[in-house]
């Protein structure tokens, strides 16, 4: 992959009427607008309401192990008491878990209210995607194609995400491409560091919203998103109908990375 050709770093700046902190910023209105007849009533970077925080804290302290000191023992023995414990505290690295029960509350408020958010056709996919697809590509490499361009072996469950049978629970059933436009994908990089990536099928482009560029150098992007970029076409080739084989050519997929706090609030205390 021509990896300087694909990747370009911008500064970006917002209209006026997009400024602010959270609520306003770029990457919350792509989801969520503000305005207009779809996304009125739902804002995920709404300030936390003190008595919901308070009335988590109440259940944490009727679970097994509640007022225990967390050791790697006592974590063992009381997964959700400390799975309660990291997320409340915020002083410990988040799991899988803790990032996939956001991407589930996202998703079923996305299928219970669609008018909440700016389109039906985006959707949320879980932490193990990403996962999967990273470590299962230099088996798709070793394998060589066949004469149509296909056979090589895709990571499991790539036909269930792209039919929506997967992420669970709760299944969209939406087919990628056909009733789903855009994703929005949790992603890992270097083992420490969550990214957001933004998807988009028609234009064939990956958006990284990084709240930490600094961790992940420019140069290094190419080899961290060279099997999304090269693998999705080629899931989109295989799982179409024949009839529109023809639509999805094995040119990977661009990429960029916007920075800016206007665009991503960034991590202050790992700068």
């Amino acid at each position: 992959m021509d990896a300087k050709r694909r990747r370009t770093e911008r500064i970006m700046t917002l209209a006026e009427s997009q400024g602010g902190v959270y609520i306003g910023n770029s990457t919350a209105k792509r989801i969520v607008p503000n305005d207009g007849a779809r996304g009125r009533g739902y804002d995920p970077f709404a300030p936390l309401d003190k008595g919901t925080k308070k009335a988590v804290i109440e259940y944490c302290k009727k679970l097994p192990g509640s007022g225990k000191r967390k050791t790697i023992k006592t974590a063992k023995e009381y997964p959700i008491r400390f799975w309660w414990y990291d997320l409340l505290n915020q002083k410990e690295w988040l799991e899988d878990t803790h990032i996939n029960a956001a991407i589930y509350l996202l998703r079923a408020r996305l299928m219970d209210h669609p008018e909440w958010f700016r389109s039906d056709r985006i959707c949320f996919v879980d932490t193990y995607f990403g996962h999967y697809w990273s470590a299962k590509y230099e088996e798709f490499k070793l394998v060589e194609a066949n004469e149509k361009g296909e056979g090589k072996p895709l990571p499991n469950l790539s036909w269930d995400y792209y039919k929506g049978a997967q992420p669970e629970p709760r299944p969209t059933n939406k087919i990628w491409g056909v009733d789903i436009d855009e994703l929005y994908v949790p992603f890992n990089v270097k083992t420490d560091h969550w990214v957001a990536l933004l998807i988009s099928l028609p234009k064939r482009h990956i958006t990284v919203y990084d709240s930490l560029p600094h961790h992940v150098k420019p140069e290094e992007l190419p080899a961290l998103l060279e099997p999304l970029a090269v693998m999705f076409p080629y899931l989109m080739r295989t799982c179409v109908d024949e009839d529109m084989k023809y639509l999805w050519t094995l040119e990977p997929f661009t990429y960029d990375r916007p920075i800016g706090q206007e665009i991503v609030p960034q991590q202050r205390q790992r700068q």
